[in-house]
């Protein structure tokens, strides 16, 4: 059981401009295990999105996708997904008004 949580930010905090890890932000990890802290990132994005920021760090706890995704130690604790039937009845009545969803395209565009 670790003596404390720090919750992390992705940029400004954790990732410099250029979204790349300084040397500093490294050790910074280090010492904070070191002193039996668990850090922990917090952020929209997706996991697959900051698995480099996770593995230069070796943070292996993440609250991500804005809560829907909940990892500690490694292992996931909590996860939301939308259901298929959702999903499906969702690109249905975007196919209907032409719009693309998800990157798919459903009409040319100009």
């Amino acid at each position: 059981m670790p003596n404390a949580v720090v919750f992390f930010d992705l940029d400004g905090t954790l990732l410099a401009d250029d979204k790349s890890l300084l040397p500093s932000t490294l050790a910074a990890m280090t010492s904070l295990r070191q002193h039996d802290i668990l850090p922990v990132v917090a952020t929209g994005r997706n996991l697959f999105e900051i698995q480099y920021v996770l593995d230069a760090t070796q943070i292996d706890s993440i609250v991500s996708a804005n809560g829907s995704y909940v990892q500690l130690n490694g292992q996931p604790i909590a996860t939301e997904t939308i259901p298929p039937a959702v999903i499906t009845r969702f690109n249905v009545f975007a196919a209907k008004f032409g719009d693309p969803v998800a990157g798919t395209r459903t009409r040319a565009l100009p």
